[in-house]
């Protein structure tokens, strides 16, 4: 039983609609998982449609490729007790490719799929990678936050100042009044609420900056990955069509002789 899914619009995603185990990666999908299929450009849907590489290839490949440098979660391995796995890019590619095999997949359009993925697929499986290595880390961080401050909360209680005094007076029986320090107090506060408001405001400063300078980051990360992504994807365009043409040529040939 293949792979059920189905198309979210608008856009490009699709998400599983049911749990998948794929035999030959030994992984289960897990329903809602969501992926781009085969990114192949609108003008060579003439020559090969996503739907031509199966739907359980480029699916799979999607999740090897979003755990990335991570450990893929509900793996079965030969033993039946692994439990995840990791997958590095050269695996996946392959898994790629034989699952079109298995799915009957045509020669020539396998191949040129698979060309594409071992060479063209690096800065895909790289995006993916630095960004599951980015969530381990504040994971990471997050729990030793928790183990420290769990830690600190273990330590003992200091009494508080009054009723140390309690404990005193009821110890000794005596009781000495306080002086009168209400416009010694009075000022504290005054000074205090002073050097909170002008925290508050410091405070408030910082993060207007800190945004600025992060909006300003992602636009110019954003241009850089619009200039990036278009000539890398001119380029495999080009290529992807020379492959095709060649095998196309190639298989008439083969035909007529």
């Amino acid at each position: 039983m293949g792979i059920k899914i189905k198309r979210l619009l608008p856009g490009e995603k699709y998400v599983v609609l049911e749990d998948y185990f794929e035999p030959e990666a030994r992984v289960l999908i897990p329903k809602g998982f969501k992926c781009d299929h085969a990114s192949i450009p609108r003008p060579l849907w003439a020559l090969i449609c996503p739907q031509d590489l199966s739907d359980e290839a480029p699916v799979t490949h999607d999740y090897l490729y979003a755990h990335a440098g991570t450990t893929t979660p509900f793996y079965l391995g030969e033993d039946h007790l692994s439990g995840a796995k990791v997958f590095s890019k050269s695996e996946a590619d392959r898994i790629f490719k034989a699952i079109m095999i298995r799915e009957n997949v045509q020669p020539w359009k396998r191949r040129a799929a698979f060309f594409c993925v071992k060479y063209f697929a690096g800065f895909a499986w790289n995006r993916h990678k630095k960004k599951n290595l980015a969530r381990l880390a504040q994971i990471a961080a997050l729990c030793l936050i928790m183990l420290f401050g769990g830690c600190s909360s273990c330590t003992t209680v200091q009494p508080t100042a009054h009723a140390q005094k309690i404990t005193d007076i009821e110890a000794t029986g005596v009781f000495e009044p306080e002086a009168d320090d209400t416009p010694k107090l009075t000022y504290v506060k005054q000074k205090a609420r002073e050097t909170a408001e002008a925290g508050k405001t410091g405070i408030a400063e910082s993060e207007k900056k800190r945004e600025q300078a992060e909006t300003k980051a992602e636009k110019a990360e954003k241009l850089a990955n619009v200039g990036r992504y278009t000539i890398g994807g001119l380029i495999a365009i080009v290529i992807f069509v020379l492959i095709a043409v060649f095998l196309f040529v190639f298989k008439i040939i083969r035909k007529r002789a």
